[in-house]
């Protein structure tokens, strides 16, 4: 059996398969820190400024990110302070 040549062709240009790799705490954008908060994107700055959210890692000049863990746990202690205590009486 003769092969074509064409199809030679394509079984040598294949790339290699790609492996990826998941980083356990991975670095968000704004845009995708804003989201994992539920959050419009100015509403997100404005939390950075005030010091609700923890400063940015700067991978380059004008490219701020954040770590997920971070995120997390700063949307955790804002619910925290939101969440009305156990022990407080309720009015019918």
């Amino acid at each position: 059996m003769h092969r074509s040549k064409h199809a030679s062709t394509q079984e040598q240009t294949s790339a290699p398969p790609t492996t990826v790799v998941r980083l356990p705490d991975p670095l968000l954008t704004a845009r995708e820190a804003a989201a994992e908060r539920r959050q419009a994107l100015s509403t997100f700055w404005r939390d950075v400024k005030e010091g609700r959210i923890p400063p940015a890692y700067y991978v380059r000049p004008r490219s701020p990110r954040w770590r997920r863990s971070e995120i997390v746990s700063a949307i955790e202690v804002s619910v925290s302070r939101t969440r009305p205590c156990g022990d407080a009486a309720v009015s019918p």
